[in-house]
């Protein structure tokens, strides 16, 4: 049983996906929703520290993309008014990419 959590997504994930249709970005969100912590290729995550923060990619079941993302800070909950574990997703990028850019980590 996966660990229950809220998420917003950055402009630039937003971006990502703005031009795939609507089916694509439900089933996309629906992968979001429950594979960001413990899910099903936790085992395939790789993290880095950037700017005070620890960001996590978890390759997603869906279509193969993966969701580069990071636990959101109190005053972000806030804003979002989430009241529980919060995490902001960064960027969603194809598999193949974020093998380029981070070789081994898979």
């Amino acid at each position: 049983m996966h660990q229950s959590y809220e998420y917003a997504l950055s402009p630039q994930a937003e971006y990502a996906i703005a031009d795939w249709d609507l089916e694509f970005r439900w089933n996309l969100y629906d992968a979001l929703a429950v594979e960001l912590i413990d899910g099903p290729n936790a085992r395939a995550e790789w993290s880095f520290d950037h700017g005070g923060h620890t960001y996590t990619g978890t390759p997603l079941s869906y279509h193969g993309m993966t969701a580069v993302h990071r636990r959101m800070s109190g005053p972000e909950r806030r804003f979002f008014n989430f009241t529980h574990t919060s995490l902001y997703v960064c960027d969603l990028i194809p598999i193949e990419w974020a093998a380029e850019l981070w070789p081994g980590s898979w």
